[in-house]
């Protein structure tokens, strides 16, 4: 089952040799354009699997802009390579960023034969990438690295290169494919294509949130804060990832917990928060179009998590002044205990699987309907949409 993220970047790749005369590396720019993929998520049900309704296709990677448009920080992140000239058992690492509607690289490549390797969002590894080797000591044989670490539970959707190749604008190659990983620019072609497939490294949970539909004609909540703890995880990881070229299931993890427990920092496993600095503002919640925010975390067999929700409630007095209505209790805090392995029959969370869950708000208690305030709205949590 897979999620194709497409990302399209633009760029320069340079074709220069050592011995280019002066004026003729203007001349053997190529340009690039870059289209990484990903799988999706197979999205399962409690005690049963099965597949996304929109079968085994591909998705764009702004398509999680549909999905979780309230998590802005999802999409359009940083791609973190690494690239291996044919008969360098040396490697270079770069970037493929965002800038405007284009992608561009950090990294200058020649017209040889490269095996790419890497991983997205660039960053999401606070140790940086270590460890890395060819191998039996060969890169074209794959490569294996440590991203370390990673933080346990996150909203970003950790992936690992499982396939690089050339194509054009109407896709891949006819030999692209999982396993493959080398890339050669054409330095006669208007653009060089490079396509990139990616696969999930951490399993997932859609919060889905709604308010109870006769709430909501008393009350407007507004969503400013989603934190997902466990006291089953280390508040960090190591991933020690390994890529076999020209293998069916090329992609191999390990991962290696250290420190305390996630409950201890307040940012531990934060999925989303209002921030005014960066223009991200509260999610208004609404009873009949939910709001989705992608929780991810380390796979393996755990049991106690936390969802904590933190939001305002406004009454339904709008006025010019207050187009929200009057704000009648500030920073509610809602904390509810799920239990994940239960979900699943399995009971083991195994990576690229995500599980939807549906919270609804619901007050506990209304003083007087004339007053303007309330007890702490209740999240009730339900499997499915």
């Amino acid at each position: 089952m897979r999620w194709l993220m497409l990302l399209v970047a633009a760029g320069f790749l340079h074709a220069c040799s050592d011995t280019d005369a002066p004026g003729d590396e203007e001349k053997s720019r190529v340009l690039l354009e870059l289209r990484p993929y990903a799988p999706s998520f197979l999205e399962v049900a409690p005690i049963q699997t099965r597949a996304f309704p929109e079968d085994y296709g591909y998705r764009s990677y702004s398509s999680l802009n549909d999905l979780f448009w309230s998590q802005e920080d999802l999409v359009d992140k940083t791609i973190h390579l690494l690239f291996i000239k044919e008969g360098n058992n040396t490697y270079e690492e770069g970037n493929f960023y965002k800038s405007g509607d284009t992608w561009r690289s950090t990294v200058e490549m020649k017209t040889d034969l490269y095996h790419i390797y890497g991983f997205i969002p660039d960053g999401v590894a606070h140790g940086g990438v270590t460890d890395v080797a060819g191998l039996n000591g060969d890169y074209t044989k794959g490569v294996s690295f440590t991203l370390s670490r990673l933080t346990s539970i996150t909203p970003s959707d950790v992936c690992v290169t499982v396939a690089a190749g050339r194509g054009d604008e109407n896709g891949p190659d006819d030999n692209f494919a999982i396993g493959k990983f080398g890339f050669q620019a054409q330095q006669m072609a208007d653009k060089n294509f490079v396509y990139l497939l990616f696969d999930h490294i951490y399993s997932s949970v859609c919060f889905s949130f709604k308010v109870d539909p006769e709430y909501d004609k008393l009350r407007t909540i507004k969503l400013k804060k989603l934190r997902l703890t466990s006291s089953d995880l280390k508040r960090e990881v190591n991933a020690q990832v390994t890529l076999t070229a020209n293998a069916a299931n090329p992609l191999s993890v390990t991962f290696t917990g250290y420190g305390t427990a996630t409950a201890d920092g307040d940012e531990d496993g934060e999925l989303f928060k209002e921030d005014p600095t960066k223009d991200i503002k509260p999610i208004r919640l609404y009873p009949n179009t939910p709001s989705d925010f992608l929780g991810c975390f380390v796979p393996g067999n755990y049991n106690a998590f936390t969802l904590e929700s933190t939001y305002d409630v406004y009454d339904k007095n709008e006025t010019a002044e207050h187009p929200d209505g009057n704000l009648v209790r500030k920073d509610c805090v809602a904390k509810n205990s799920i239990n994940l392995r239960n979900l699943l029959a399995t009971g083991t969370w195994q990576r690229g699987v995500m599980v939807k869950l549906t919270l609804t708000v619901n007050p506990t208690y209304l003083y007087m309907l004339s007053e303007p305030d309330l007890e702490n709205p209740a999240v009730k949590v339900s499997s499915g949409s």
